[in-house]
């Protein structure tokens, strides 16, 4: 996704509703997301934040944020809040690589979903103009390692860099170290 918006953004002026369009359809398209986004610095994706303030999937001030995401069943689209110190979008600007997220938990639908996050920065013209990525239930995960039984008596585990288990046979231990 990531490589597809710095093309568009090569070849044109991008249309906010191409890249919306091009995140629905990735969410639609991949039954394991849970959420779609994409995060613009102010005025780079097409210098016309002001003119976009408070449309689908842009914030009050025009930034282009849109959050596609499946919460409750039902495709819909919001704004990405609370981002700027938030992992997900914090690493990939100072670093300007991709990032997997630690698990964490996240409120949908007033349950807190166990998930993590891969994001991955946007360049144009070697400027840092953003971030897209998606969000992934530890579900999905959990239910691979179940399948798993090493020399058919054993279980298997999915560890995360800091310790935490995103996926186990003891489904209590997720989220845990």
């Amino acid at each position: 996704l990531a490589y597809a918006f710095e093309g568009i953004k090569h070849a044109r002026t991008p249309e906010r509703e191409v890249l919306n369009s091009i995140l629905k359809n990735t969410l639609l398209k991949e039954k394991n997301y849970l959420a779609v986004w994409t995060i613009w610095e102010p005025d780079l994706l097409d210098g016309k934040d002001r003119s976009h303030a408070n449309t689908p999937g842009s914030n009050a001030q025009g930034q282009f944020l849109p959050y596609w995401n499946r919460f409750g069943g039902v495709i819909s689209v919001d704004v990405v809040k609370d981002f700027a110190s938030s992992e997900y979008y914090a690493r990939p600007r100072a670093t300007g690589r991709e990032v997997v997220t630690n698990p964490y938990t996240y409120p949908i639908v007033g349950q807190k979903v166990p998930m993590m996050t891969i994001a991955s920065p946007i360049f144009s013209d070697g400027i840092f103009s953003g971030v897209v990525g998606v969000d992934i239930a530890l579900d999905r995960f959990q239910s691979i390692v179940e399948q798993i039984h090493p020399l058919e008596t054993g279980y298997s585990a999915i560890v995360a860099n800091d310790g935490t288990y995103v996926a186990h046979a003891d489904p209590k231990k997720i989220l845990t170290k």
